[in-house]
């Protein structure tokens, strides 16, 4: 199983979730991940030595993390 999770103040939750051959649920997770990025939201996915930035979805990470931009001030 492979998902998407948003970071948040209270943790992290689940937002999409795929199997390797659902189509329909790899396509609603792409059109998420796609919406969130165009919106300024970061995303990364977890690796041996910490985290790889995401700039494109793959349906086979196994878990990518969308991060809400942070504004200065």
């Amino acid at each position: 199983m492979h998902k998407i999770s948003v970071f948040s103040s209270k943790g992290d939750s689940a937002v999409a979730v795929w199997e390797d051959q659902d189509v329909g649920a790899i396509q609603d997770a792409k059109e998420l991940f796609n919406t969130a990025v165009s919106e300024g939201w970061g995303a990364v996915t977890p690796t041996k030595d910490g985290a790889a930035r995401v700039d494109e979805f793959s349906p086979e990470l196994d878990e990518i993390f969308l991060l809400k931009p942070i504004a200065g001030g």
